[in-house]
């Protein structure tokens, strides 16, 4: 069998809007509209299943396979309406379906999580802690947003780059990363993050400076013995030369060469062996 169904649409069923539940997204959802030169007619019947879909609230149920031989996946068509601008009268969001993918049948699973439950019952947050979470969110809410208020700081970044070397400029243009928070909404905010870290006794991990500086020096220190004991067991001819490397290193060694022989005296010798 290697062909399960015709590539394109087929139509199952139509069913309310009402059906169809956030969590049944399962993956990247397209945007498909008619392409009157490749199939003549496409726009008249698009724009009729378009405005019968959003007349009667209702969503198109499809199997779709993108190409030959690809996978047949369950589809929502769900419909769109063009909205324009009152004031210039562009178009601002344009008509069409969205194509959602859909689970199977097979694809759900009862789970239970009634251990996981109990242990949500058994935490719960005092009111004083409540209150602070709120405060919280408060001091850092925005009235609006929109995806289009962040460009992409990765692809900003590259275009600086880009520019700087094309206009040869001795640096790259600095531009704003939106999907940080700016000083004055940091300086807004830490009080209000001070008093909630506090009250959850939430420690920020360190990030480097003693407490790292201690942890390599315990790392190096377990290492240093565990290659002291497999010296005097004889068994450092069974280590690979990477791990003999780091061993010489962590004991600050300077072996004759870095060939497997000399790297095996030269932590024999430091042990006086």
């Amino acid at each position: 069998m290697r062909r399960l169904a015709e590539t394109g649409l087929s139509l199952i069923a139509f069913y309310p809007m009402s059906a169809m539940k956030s969590h049944y997204h399962i993956g990247p959802a397209s945007f498909i509209y008619p392409d009157e030169v490749a199939a003549q007619g496409s726009v008249c019947l698009f724009t009729g299943l378009l405005k019968a879909c959003l007349d009667k609230n209702r969503f198109a149920l499809c199997s779709y396979t993108p190409r030959s031989n690809a996978v047949t996946s369950l589809v929502a068509l769900l419909p769109q309406a063009e909205v324009r601008d009152p004031d210039t009268g562009a178009q601002s969001v344009p008509p069409g379906f969205h194509l959602v993918h859909l689970p199977f049948a097979d694809d759900f699973r009862k789970l239970t999580f009634d251990q996981e439950a109990d242990e949500l019952r058994k935490c719960q947050a005092a009111e004083e802690e409540l209150k602070l979470a709120g405060a919280l969110i408060e001091r850092t809410v925005a009235d609006k947003w929109s995806p289009e208020m962040h460009c992409n700081p990765a692809l900003q970044a590259y275009q600086s780059q880009l520019e700087a070397i094309a206009l040869d400029k001795a640096e790259p243009r600095q531009f704003t990363d939106t999907t940080r928070m700016s000083e004055r909404d940091i300086a807004h905010s830490a009080k209000a993050v001070d008093r909630f870290l506090k009250a959850f006794d939430i420690r920020k991990r360190s990030e480097g400076g003693i407490g790292n500086a201690a942890a390599k020096r315990a790392r190096v220190i377990d290492a240093a013995n565990d290659i002291e004991a497999e010296a005097r067991a004889g068994q450092l001819a069974k280590l690979t030369v990477p791990v003999l490397k780091e061993a010489a290193n962590g004991l600050r060694l300077k072996p004759a060469s870095q060939r497997k022989q000399d790297l095996i005296n030269a932590i024999n010798a430091h042990f006086g062996l």
